[in-house]
């Protein structure tokens, strides 16, 4: 299942203009050279699909501003700006091994398209950190205890340092200084403060000229981004709140309150599916190893189905006891 986080960040950051924006804000200077007007959104089959799904698939492509290259000799193929954006909503203290991995895998992708260059495409790698705790190691160095520790020569280690954007520091002082548009604003907004209904329902005033400039799609996004972060309770009100304001909002959450009781009804099938199939498994072969109950819990309803059914058939459900 998608996690809500997930889907609201892409929403926000497929947009290159919406990215620009939030890449000018943070570090206006490194990007000076980079068209960021000509920003493209680079789908799986020219990155990694194998890396995007089990990382980031947020990459845009941009060229290099006009440069004086007289007397020098370039890849003209070479002349393009990768930026791989990450997002993280929980703390992980090896992302930077992972965005490394991103960008050497995506260097050989770059390479197996484009055999005929003889020098590489610039990468500028954005962290996008969420949560109450900043990132504080940004470099790889930080990472490599014995470089840390000045065991090891550094020179030795790669090191790069991503743009790191810690999302609690764009407060709204931030956010109406950087040159981001109502959706951004709204997203970082929700992202910071979402999971507190009451927080975003008292200070709604700060939230409503954005919102009201929103189309349908984004709106919806956001809006069921609060739904489901947000505690049950104090969003009926924050929801009744939105809706006196923005009436088509109502539309919306009643299309979003039938989607969450489907989504009830289908969890407590798979759940039930998911006893039914282990207490047969137990009453025939005891105690199921964890790897077992893994793969049980993960299935969704149609997958349990099918393995009761061979169970009955044949004994065995295929792939579950492997």
């Amino acid at each position: 299942m998608t996690k809500p986080h997930d889907s609201l960040v892409k929403t926000i950051l497929c947009d290159p203009l919406n990215a620009a924006g939030l890449l000018l804000g943070a570090v206006g200077d490194e990007v000076a050279g980079i068209d960021l007007a000509a920003m493209e959104l680079l789908d799986s089959n020219t990155t990694d699909r194998d890396l995007t799904q089990r990382h980031g698939d947020i990459t845009f492509s941009a060229p290099v501003l006009d440069l004086d290259l007289s007397g020098d000799p370039v890849s003209d193929l070479a002349l393009v700006v990768q930026i791989p954006i990450e997002h993280q909503s929980s703390p992980d203290q090896l992302i930077l091994l992972r965005i490394l991995e991103y960008m050497v895998r995506a260097w050989c992708r770059w390479t197996a398209h484009n055999p005929e260059a003889n020098a590489l495409p610039g990468m500028l790698p954005v962290l996008i950190n969420q949560g109450r705790l900043r990132v504080e190691s940004t470099t790889m160095h930080d990472l490599v205890e014995t470089v840390r520790l000045g065991v090891a020569p550094p020179e030795r280690v790669p090191q790069f340092e991503p743009v790191v954007i810690n999302l609690i520091d764009l407060d709204e002082s931030v956010l109406a200084s950087w040159p981001l548009n109502p959706l951004t604003r709204t997203g970082i907004r929700s992202l910071n403060h979402g999971s507190d209904s009451a927080r975003v329902a008292a200070e709604l005033d700060l939230w409503l000229p954005d919102l009201g400039q929103l189309d349908r799609h984004a709106l919806a996004t956001v809006l069921y981004y609060l739904g489901d972060v947000g505690d049950p309770d104090a969003f009926e009100d924050l929801n009744h709140k939105i809706i006196d304001a923005i009436p088509e909002a109502e539309a919306i959450m009643t299309t979003y309150a039938s989607t969450l009781r489907e989504q009830g009804r289908e969890q407590g099938l798979e759940e039930s599916l998911e006893l039914v199939l282990s207490r047969l498994l137990e009453s025939r072969s005891g105690p199921l190893p964890a790897a077992v109950k893994d793969r049980i819990a993960a299935a969704d309803s149609v997958q349990l189905n099918t393995w009761i059914d061979e169970l009955f058939a044949t004994g065995r459900p295929s792939g579950l006891l492997d």
